[in-house]
């Protein structure tokens, strides 16, 4: 790196370049109009050449002195800028989280502006995964997970209980139907996940025969499920909450919004240890606030209850 002249010199330079007065320099500087001028003497020293041409009342950057002028009001405007960044971010707060897939990408994406809007303090840093995470070990501070059986060793919230529903695309109403009703299932393809059992149970709780269903392809994932019934590919079985958004949007209606009860029940997983730390507590109760309104989508007071 270059030997650099007294840097203080350099502001007292800018200031002066820019009003192309010493005095007007001094004012903005709050110093005498004596210690600008010394200060621009040193740095012409250091420096070798001369910035200024002074004339009676009057000074006038050289050629020289123009160059450098442009160059030292860039880095102090980088730097000032740099400083401000700095200080916005000086209290920011880092969260990461990871979360199955299915629901970052059907329920979470689609609501974490709302998030990011009313915390932007918070580096919010999201991982995908199904494996198991150790939250400590691997630098985690939440987890979002969907099963039976929470964590023993983490404090876990209740997010949603496990609750599936048919729904389907309103590419299905044809000759000005307002909705589908039980008795034109018959007509359109049944999609579901690994197995038929969840629609089996459905069809039976309404007093349906499943042997007049056509039961359709099988996925292995909620987020294909979904995109299928989106598409009109027939009516799906699918977790309620994660439907919830498309459901709002009106790209599927919910055949019946009771629906079936399920053990896939979604859980907020952090360490007991960082429960009262201030970007967990906000993530925690932005989360429950939205489960809330994901709730509201659902018309039924009974399915309501069971999301």
């Amino acid at each position: 790196m270059h030997k650099l002249p007294p840097l203080a010199g350099f502001k007292a330079f800018e200031a002066a370049a820019r009003f192309q007065s010493f005095t007007k320099a001094a004012e903005e500087l709050n110093v005498t109009q004596a210690a600008v001028s010394q200060q621009i003497k040193q740095l012409e020293y250091h420096l070798g050449f001369d910035l200024f041409s002074r004339r009676p009342r009057q000074i006038a950057l050289t050629e020289k002195g123009a160059a450098l002028a442009h160059t030292v009001r860039e880095a102090l405007e980088d730097i000032g800028e740099k400083i401000a960044r700095l200080q916005s971010n000086a209290h920011e707060e880092t969260l990461r989280i990871t979360v199955v897939p299915s629901f970052a990408m059907l329920w979470l994406i689609p609501r974490i502006a709302d998030f990011s809007a009313c915390h932007p303090n918070i580096d919010l840093r999201i991982d995908t995964s199904e494996e198991y995470i150790d939250l400590a070990k691997d630098g985690y501070d939440l987890a979002i997970r969907i099963t039976n059986v929470p964590n023993p060793n983490l404090d876990c919230q209740l997010l949603s209980k496990g609750l599936a529903v048919p729904v389907y695309s309103p590419k299905l109403l044809k000759d000005g139907k307002a909705w589908l009703g039980y008795d034109d299932l018959r007509c359109f393809t049944l999609l579901h996940r690994r197995d038929t059992e969840l629609w089996r149970q459905w069809l039976r709780h309404q007093g349906l025969l499943s042997e007049n269903c056509n039961f359709g392809s099988s996925y292995n994932r909620a987020g294909p499920l979904v995109a299928a019934a989106i598409a009109g590919q027939g009516v799906a079985m699918v977790p309620a909450m994660l439907a919830s958004f498309e459901i709002k949007q009106g790209n599927l209606l919910v055949l019946d919004p009771v629906g079936i009860e399920t053990d896939n029940n979604t859980y907020l997983m952090g360490l007991k240890d960082t429960v009262d730390k201030p970007a967990i507590v906000a993530f925690r109760k932005w989360m429950m606030q939205q489960m809330v309104m994901s709730r509201s989508h659902f018309t039924s007071d009974a399915g309501l209850s069971r999301i």
